[in-house]
């Protein structure tokens, strides 16, 4: 064998262990991400149905404190995932750790939230109580993006996104005739 064969064999080497490396970089890079975003998505759908517990029950004090607490608990949880910001400025700093800096504009809706279903008169602002979750729900679709995430699954996997359903004509009909929707 030449000096060239060696070169060659060599050369296939490093271009076979980097394909494998970059093969095992993104698997695990998608692994991760995909994790953090069932983690998130997780937390949020606890926090959601909490404060529509809230609402619910805002008239039952004994109901509602258990879930101000399961709420307390539940923005605990969130500085994992949005934790405070401007930690550098020196804002807070007699404060532990996770709590200097400025909370995070996720949690503080949350701890809004939380403020406003303490009060007595909560019952008076439950519109108010929907839209700042809307605006919660809002700001965790911006941060995990699903329409991002599901074009990355269609662009890698032979998953495809289904067809979205104009189902406008259907909530027109009369209860008892949205059968004849589906024939």
């Amino acid at each position: 064998m030449e000096f060239k064969d060696y070169l060659s064999i060599f050369s296939l080497l490093v271009s076979v262990t980097a394909l494998t490396y970059s093969i095992l970089s993104n698997t695990k890079k998608y692994e991760l991400t995909n994790q953090y975003f069932n983690d998130v998505l997780k937390w949020h759908n606890q926090v959601v149905e909490v404060l529509v517990h809230l609402r619910v029950y805002c008239s039952n004090s004994e109901l509602k404190t258990k879930h101000l607490a399961q709420l307390s608990v539940l923005i605990e949880n969130g500085r994992f995932y949005f934790p405070n910001t401007e930690t550098d400025k020196g804002i807070g700093r007699s404060k532990s750790k996770a709590y200097q800096g400025l909370r995070h504009g996720v949690l503080d809706l949350l701890v809004y939230e939380h403020r406003l279903f303490s009060g007595d008169d909560c019952v008076n602002h439950l519109e108010h109580a929907e839209a700042l979750q809307k605006l919660f729900t809002s700001k965790i679709f911006e941060h995990l993006d699903p329409g991002g995430r599901n074009v990355r699954i269609e662009k890698n996997t032979s998953i495809k996104n289904p067809e979205n359903m104009d189902l406008h004509e259907l909530f027109e009909l009369p209860a008892d005739e949205i059968y004849k929707f589906f024939r």
